[in-house]
């Protein structure tokens, strides 16, 4: 029986950003050494988002599967699909299995599967409150505190924030704010 595996593969664009669309470019190859495959169906099967079951990637044409006729021993194939990512994903990799049923001289219908891990980002979104300043008005060489909140509007966490007051009239200066969570203050 032949055996198919994944070669490699590529993204385009290579960093996907969640809702983005983007191309998938697996290589495939026959690593037997002597036995040709044909009649072979790719059928790629995404993994299911965790807030709505879904799957995480859809393909722009409505289908996931892609026949080649043959590959023989040692040959490569190149599978290509457009795909769209759901925009509401976590950021992490998410796996897509590769189905196999193809024919050997000595075998038919043999089934494989095969995975590959794609990552998906979000970006990190912020937005700030209401600027409070106390006192309200400042002389020179005086100061004032000024106060403020940040919210984390994104679906990742903002890692070691820090806020820079900079202006032609003050002395700059920078706050450590801290690790904020998505949805929070």
């Amino acid at each position: 029986m032949a055996r198919i595996v994944v070669d490699s593969y590529q993204t385009i664009p290579e960093k996907i950003i969640a809702g983005d669309s983007f191309e998938l470019r697996i290589r495939m190859k026959n690593a037997s050494s002597d036995i040709e495959a044909s009649n072979i169906l790719f059928t790629l099967e995404p993994e299911k988002a965790s807030d709505s079951g879904g799957a995480a990637f859809t393909s722009e044409s409505g289908s996931t599967s892609i026949v080649v006729n043959s590959l023989k021993a040692g040959e490569v194939t190149e599978l290509v699909m457009q795909m769209q990512s759901k925009p509401s994903l976590e950021q992490k990799a998410y796996t897509v299995k590769i189905k196999e049923q193809y024919d050997s001289p000595d075998y038919m219908n043999a089934e494989e599967e095969v995975s590959i891990d794609i990552p998906v980002y979000q970006i990190a979104k912020l937005n700030t409150g209401t600027m409070e300043i106390m006192p309200g008005s400042i002389t020179v060489n005086e100061e004032t505190n000024i106060m403020f909140s940040i919210n984390n509007t994104g679906k990742v966490d903002l890692y070691n924030v820090m806020v820079k007051f900079e202006a032609d009239s003050i002395q700059t200066t920078d706050t450590y704010v801290g690790n904020i969570k998505p949805g929070a203050t």
